[in-house]
Parts: structure tokens; sequence; C-alpha cells
């Protein structure tokens, strides 16, 4: 084991690891200040990927009440250069070609106009601009700026001036600032600046200087806040209308009494439906149970569930009793199994055929056949809405971020209001929220079944009324093992090729577990800061 430890050892020695990391060698800025207080940038980056292969580098600015206007131009080695540029919170500008990697030192500038970036204090007009930003990836061995003033101010600006090092918000002031000339204001790191840490630049003038804020400049702000405060306000009412008149159900009784049954004529896609308002590939799987119990089905295990095997069924169509009335929904899933007149089919022939993507028209026939009675309104039509209106809201938002914080805050919270109440839409009438109360019972009764397993004795019967309901509701499992050990015979539509004694909890598990996959293709559509403007930073890509 040592001479293992050795071996490394000497490995190590003789080769060693060559480790590439990532630098900016130089982040230099030159920065012209316009009386229209607005500003011209020019961000000119020496990045040396070291031995690294990167299709070039990406810059990232905030926006937060700043606006960068017109063209970005970049350059990459001299060259006009492939750009990809995104916008929302921060405007991120993603420079190189996708097919081409390069290595070593490369040359990158990034040009770009700012404007809303000097602020109006009470004795003077600052401008505060973070030069690199604190959030580049890899370190800046040096990082310098300079400031172009629009006349001569060094008499002006006086002590106004000022830089700071570091992190975001950081108050060390490892930099220096001299003046080149009367017009000319140099900024220098005088060390380097380890990732997440940048170079930052401040100036004060004397009022009068710049020209003064318009009178929409000056209270755009507080306008945007109020048009937000109105939108939000007026939508909050129109969503509250809306999820009163269309979304809010009657108010469910407690405490729930538990059913022994489940409400009379509602098939087990009904109630499913109903308590969840969406449709589920379940309600098919509970439909093709109540078939078999119903007697229109023969269900018959051919191969048992075993480890990655989820078994096999056949469902054979027997003779419809003469003036038994099928469902429209069932008659349609009756259609789909047995297409072609044939008379028996398996979970595995369903699964290859993808019958599940047939199922869109038994959906919204279940919804026509079984609740439809019971809603305010079409549960698809409403969500559809409320989804429509939150969608809206959310590129209203987008477009809108550059702007004001203030309004992209107000649509963001409509849209999610809006979202809230397409989750929990539409809203059940009076006689629909006393019947889902009978399935709440139902499904407690189905819940604590295990606990009253000894009042099943000679009561196999019940089991089987139940199940398709228990299944429907997620409680099979649940109910199977409440009758587990009492029941003792097979069910008139169901055998097994092995010969297999019905025992409801392998049951339960194996038909789910075949049906599953059948189910899987089926569409369930048809019923329901830091201090200062600037900043940011970067990476390679």
């Amino acid at each position: 084991m040592k001479s293992q430890y050795i071996f490394v050892a000497i490995a190590l020695y003789i080769f060693p690891v060559l480790v590439s990391a990532e630098t900016i060698r130089d982040f230099k800025s030159n920065i012209r200040i316009n009386t229209d207080r607005s500003i011209q940038v020019e961000e000119n980056i020496s990045y040396d990927f070291e031995g690294n292969e990167r299709r070039g580098i990406y810059r990232t600015i905030p926006l937060k009440g700043i606006n960068i206007q017109g063209d970005i131009q970049t350059l990459q080695n001299g060259r006009a250069a492939t750009q990809e540029i995104s916008r929302g919170g921060e405007i991120t500008i993603k420079i190189g070609d996708e097919d081409i990697y390069l290595t070593g030192l490369n040359q990158y500038s990034i040009s770009y106009q700012v404007k809303g970036v000097i602020e109006k204090l009470q004795d003077r007009d600052e401008l505060y601009w973070q030069i690199t930003g604190t959030n580049w990836e890899v370190p800046i061995e040096q990082a310098s700026a300079t400031i172009l003033l629009p006349e001569d101010l060094q008499d002006k600006v006086g002590d106004k001036l000022y830089c700071y090092t570091g992190v975001s918000s950081s108050q060390a002031q490892d930099c220096t600032i001299t003046w080149a000339n009367a017009r000319t204001i140099e900024v220098k790191s005088n060390q380097s600046l380890a990732a997440g840490e940048g170079l930052t630049f401040a100036i004060g003038f004397p009022l009068g200087t710049l020209t003064p804020l318009t009178w929409w400049e000056e209270n755009q702000e507080v306008i945007y806040q109020s048009i937000a405060g109105g939108i939000l306000i007026i939508g909050s009412i129109i969503l509250y209308f809306i999820w009163n008149t269309w979304a809010r159900d009657p108010k469910i009784r407690k405490p729930i009494v538990r059913q022994y049954d489940a409400p009379k004529g509602m098939s087990p896609a009904g109630i499913i439906r109903l308590k969840n308002t969406y449709a589920t590939p379940v309600e098919i799987s509970a439909t093709i149970i109540s078939l078999a119990q119903q007697g229109i089905l023969n269900i018959t295990q051919i191969e048992e569930k075993k480890w990655f095997n989820k078994g096999i069924y056949q469902f054979d169509l027997k003779d419809i009793p003469v003036g038994k009335i099928l469902k429209s929904f069932e008659q349609e899933l009756i259609d789909i199994l047995f297409k072609d007149n044939r008379k028996a089919v398996t979970t595995k022939d369903l699964t290859d055929e993808q019958v599940g993507d047939k199922f869109s028209a038994i959906y919204n026939k279940i919804y026509q056949d079984e609740v439809k009675q019971y809603y305010v309104t079409n549960p698809i039509v409403l969500r559809s809405i409320l989804i429509g209106i939150a969608i809206v809201f959310v590129v209203l938002a987008i477009v809108l971020v550059d702007i004001s914080n203030g309004l992209t805050l107000a649509l963001i919270s409509l849209a999610i209001i809006s979202a809230i109440i397409a989750y929990y839409a539409p809203k059940r009438t009076e006689e629909g929220t006393r019947v889902l109360e009978h399935i709440l019972g139902l499904e407690e009764y189905i819940r604590v079944a295990e606990k009253d397993r000894l009042q099943f004795q000679e009561k196999e019967y019940i089991f089987f009324e139940i199940l398709p309901y228990a299944i429907a509701l997620g409680l099979a499992t649940v109910w199977a093992k409440a009758f587990e050990g009492l029941i003792t015979t097979n069910p008139d539509w169901y055998t097994s090729n092995n010969g297999v004694i019905f025992i409801p909890t392998d049951f339960v598990s194996s038909i789910d577990s075949s049906l599953s996959s059948t189910m899987s293709s089926a569409s369930s559509g048809g019923g329901s800061a830091g201090g200062g403007s600037g900043g940011g930073g970067g990476g390679s890509w």
C-alpha cells in the first residue's frame, strides 16, 4: 500500500499538474461625460484564456435606474465581433463565435451609451459608476479609467472625487485619482483585484454644469410608481371579482361525514374529475375496472409483475347486457380498446399502439356526462383565460423592465395572482359543492378502512364495488390492505393464467403498474445590488 503512495508522489514530481487559470490582464475604460447627463463608455479588456479553449467572453451590466441606449459596439482582436445581447434586470453582452475557439490572450472592446446615470442631489449632480463591476469570475491584474469631462472643471469639482476598490459596497480606497489636465481625470487601482472585486469612481458636479433635468426626468420615477400602484390596485380588484364570481367555491361544511358509497349515478372517473377539476389518466384506469365490475369486461392476468416487468393483462369484451346503457365516455373507451371489432386486447398491445394519444375525446365526454352541471363555467375556458392574462402580464413586465422596477413588480404580482386563481378555478355550484362533500366523505371512509377491517367479514362484494372509486381517488392500496386475507375467491370478471388466487394488494399494484405504461402517453388536456450604477461583471464561455 505504501508503494502506491510513493508511486503517485514520484509521478506528480516528474509530471507536474498544469493548471490554466483565466485572468483579465488589463481592464481599461474610457468614459466621456456629456452635458445632456449621459455618458459614453468604451471598455478595453485584455482577457487571457491561457490554455483553456473558449469561444469568447460575456459582460453583464445591471439596469437598475439606468438605460443603455442605441447600438452596442463590440470588437474582438480589433475586428467587429459576433454578439448576442439579452435584457432583463441586467443586460448581458455575449461576444464570440459559436464555432470558433480561442486560447491565450485576446483583446475585447465594448462601447455603449448610458442615460439616467447622473443623479441630482441637493447640492450637486453626481456620477457614481462601477467601472469594472464586481461580478467578474476571474481576477483583474490592472484596472483603470480615463474620464473626459464636458468642460474644464478641475477648479469647480474640487475634492468631490472618490474611488473605491473591493467587493460591492466596499469603502476601501486602494486606488489613485489624478488630473491629466483640467478636463481629464485618470483613476486606477493600486493593486490587482480578485474575482468578485472591482474599481468604482464617483464625481460631484456643481449645479448648473450639466443640462438640468426636465420635469419628466425629475418626476418620472414617482409617476411610474403611482401608475404601478394604480395598476396593482385596479388589477387586484378585477381579479378578485373573477375569483369571487367564477373561481371561489361555496364553503365546504365541516366536519366531513363518512360516506359508504359514491354519489348516486356518478362514475369513478366523474368523482375524481369533480375533486381535481382537471383530467388525469387515472380516469381511464378506473373506468376499465368499473367496466369489468359492471360485467362488460373480463380481465385476465397473462404475465405476473416481476422486478422490472410490469406484468401483462388481457381485456376481453363481453356481450353488453340487454337494456344496459353505457355512458358516452365508456362507449368511447370500448371503441378505442376494441377497435376493428376485435374482442380481446392486452395492455402490451395498447402500449405498442400508443392509444393514450386517442383519449382526449374521452376526457371531454367525462366532463360533459359527469360534471358539467356542477360548475359555474367551463374549467378549460376559465383556466385558459386566466393563464392568458398571466402570460400577458409577464410579457408586459419584461418589456417594461428597463423603464420602471415598480411597473415590473406590479405586473409580476398580478401574473402570480392570476396563476393562483387559475390553479383553484373553476367555481363549483352549490349542488356541486355538496356532491364534493359526499366524495370527500367516501375518500375518508376508504382512508380509514383498514381500522374497520373486522366489519368487512363476509362482505367481499363491498371491496369490488368500491375498488374502482378507490383507484380513482389514489387510495387503491389502502383499500386493498383493508381486505387482505378476507378475499377467498376470484371475482367473476377476473382470472389468472397461473391459477393465482385474487389477492387485492397484489392485483392493485400489478394492474396499476401494467396500465401506467399505457396511460403514460395519454394527454389530459381534454377536461380541464451594490452602490452606484454600472457594475455587473462577466466571464468566458
